[in-house]
C-alpha cells in the first residue's frame, strides 16, 4: 500500500485495518502514507493476521487525541516500523494481543515520535490490557519528544492486566522531557541489551507547528482548519465540488507533496542527533542531510 490519504475520528469510528493471512509468504509494506485521527478509540491503524513480515515506512501518523497510532491486534506478523513521524497523540506501537511476538521480530528503528498531551502513555512500545510482547525487539535510532510540563512520560510503559515487554536491545535512541523507561505495578519490562542512548537532548525541530491544516493554508490558500485542508486534498484528486462528482482530472503526487512539506519541518538540527546512531548514523526519522 503506498501513497494513501486515511481520515477518521470517533464520530465515523474508522479504522484503517491492514489483515495479513497465514497463507500469504511474500512481505507486505505500507509506504508514503499520511493517517489523520481526531479521536480517541478506535485506533487509526490496525495490524492483524500471522502472514508474513509487514514494513511501515515513511508515513505520518497526526493524531490528534490519546489514541495510538499503530495497533496490533489478534495474531501478528514480523513487524518493521521505521523512518516514521508521529506528530502528536500517545504511543507509535501498541500491542493488545496476549503472547504476541512468540516467534516473531519487532524492529523499531529510526522514527520520531512527538507527544503534546501531558495524562496518557508515550513512546514506541506499549502493552495494553491483555497485550505482551515476548519475541525479539529492537528499538534503535528513534527520537521521542515529550510535552514540556505535566505527566512525566514514559519512554516504554505497560498498562491494564498482567503485561511483559520483553526489549532484546534498547539502544541509540534519543529522548527529550522523557523518563527512560516507565512501567507500571505488577507489570514485567526486561531489557537485554541498553547502551549509548542521549536523554534530554533538545531536537531543534525546524518547524514543530507543521500539519495537515497548516499545509492547506500556507500552501494552499485554505481557512487553516482540517476541513479546509481536505477540500484541498479533495479538489486535488479529482473531486468537483460544483457537481459533487469525481470528475476531475487528478494531480500526481497528492500525498507526497503533503508529506514532503510536514516533515520538512521536524528535521531535527541538534548535531547530537546526526551522528548518535548506530556507526554514526541519525537518531530520528529527519535530519537535514535527508532533505
Amino acid at each position: 500500500m503506498e501513497s494513501v490519504f486515511f481520515y477518521s475520528n470517533d464520530s465515523l469510528g474508522s479504522q484503517m485495518v491492514y489483515y495479513i493471512p497465514t497463507h500469504q509468504t511474500a512481505p507486505s509494506r505500507v509506504t508514503n502514507c499520511y493517517v489523520w485521527h481526531g479521536g480517541n478509540n478506535p485506533h487509526p491503524f490496525v495490524v492483524s493476521g500471522n502472514g508474513h513480515k509487514l514494513t511501515v515506512t515513511n508515513c505520518i501518523f497526526e493524531v490528534n487525541s490519546n489514541a495510538n497510532a499503530i495497533v496490533g491486534s489478534t495474531g501478528l506478523p514480523d513487524l518493521e516500523l521505521t523512518n516514521n513521524l508521529l506528530t502528536t497523540g500517545g504511543v507509535l506501537f501498541t500491542t493488545l494481543t496476549q503472547g504476541a511476538g512468540a516467534g516473531k521480530t519487532l524492529n523499531i528503528t529510526n522514527n520520531t515520535t512527538i507527544t503534546r498531551l501531558a495524562s496518557i502513555h508515550q513512546g514506541l512500545l506499549l502493552a495494553e490490557t491483555n497485550g505482551d510482547w515476548v519475541g525479539s525487539s529492537r528499538l534503535t535510532n528513534n527520537l521521542m519528544v515529550g510535552p514540556a510540563t505535566g505527566y512525566a512520560t514514559g519512554f516504554i510503559s505497560s498498562t491494564g492486566k498482567p503485561a511483559t515487554l520483553r526489549i532484546t536491545d534498547l539502544s541509540h535512541n534519543g529522548w527529550y522531557h522523557y523518563d527512560a523507561i516507565k512501567t507500571d505495578p505488577g507489570k514485567v519490562i526486561t531489557v537485554a541489551r541498553q547502551s549509548n542512548n542521549l536523554p534530554n537532548v533538545d531536537p531543534s525541530f525546524a518547524d514543530a507547528t507543521r500539519t495537515l491544516a497548516s499545509w492547506g493554508k500556507i500552501n494552499h490558500r485554505a481557512n487553516g482548519t482540517v476541513s479546509g485542508a481536505m477540500a484541498v486534498l479533495l479538489a486535488m484528486n479529482g473531486y468537483n465540488g460544483t457537481t459533487k462528482t469525481q470528475s476531475d482530472r487528478p494531480k500526481p503526487g497528492i500525498v507526497s507533496e503533503l508529506i514532503s512539506w510536514v516533515k520538512a519541518g521536524y528535521v531535527a538540527k541538534n548535531p547530537k542527533l546526526q551522528r548518535g546512531g548506530e556507526g554514526g548514523g541519525r537518531i530520528g526519522a529527519y535530519l537535514p542531510d535527508l532533505q
